[in-house]
């Protein structure tokens, strides 16, 4: 287990992710500056892969309760064309969500950025911020309505069934024909692939 000498001169972004340093977390040392939480480390980063329009995707990241959060961030591999819908959330273990960006409709989903939305509600309504009320998992969701898919970064491919079949799920392909933000009173359908994207919250 580190200790609190191990880790003079890291930068966790806050007293609680240094918690999770101190309990073990092997990764807080690769995680973008600022990042409250990562789908995976980069290191683990494959080739990128094509998420269908209108169809949400789920990634699994490990949230620190009473860490208040009020961006996430993904990573695009190539750019998207003919874009109506595209927006990023947060949705709890139970797979409803718990906080969304904006729709953002046809604005620009640039090649080769780390592409970052703000919070701009919750289930409570308009908000900048969410902060979780239990540590572990949630997931990151990404979705889009588009004619020109944009590809997203992936981890190595883990598609054997013994992997992905094991849980909890570390996400996939869940709602479809979407066309629009999704409400905050409907869970979304469980997640069954392997089709997982980077992401982390700040």
């Amino acid at each position: 287990m580190l200790t609190a000498a191990q880790t003079a001169g890291a930068s966790p972004a806050t007293a609680a992710s240094l918690a999770l340093a101190l309990a073990g977390d092997p990764y807080q040392w690769a995680a973008p500056a600022g990042s409250l939480g990562e789908t995976f480390p980069r290191w683990a980063l494959g080739n990128g892969w094509g998420p269908t329009s209108g169809v949400l995707n789920l990634s699994a990241v490990s949230l620190t309760a009473g860490e208040p959060i009020s961006e996430i961030t993904i990573a695009a591999a190539s750019s998207a064309s003919g874009q109506s819908h595209w927006w990023l959330g947060i949705w709890g273990q139970g797979l409803t969500p718990a906080a969304l960006s904006a729709d953002q409709l046809t604005a620009s989903f640039p090649a080769n950025q780390a592409i970052t939305l703000n919070i701009a509600s919750t289930g409570s309504g308009s908000a900048s911020a969410w902060t979780p009320t239990r540590t572990g998992l949630h997931y990151i969701g990404f979705a889009m309505v588009a004619s020109g898919m944009p590809n997203l970064i992936g981890p190595v491919s883990n598609s054997n069934v013994v992997i992905t079949g094991l849980n909890p799920s570390l996400g996939g392909a869940s709602t479809t024909g979407l066309t629009g933000l999704p409400g905050f009173g409907s869970a979304a359908i469980t997640p069954t692939t392997s089709q997982l994207f980077y992401a982390y919250v700040s």
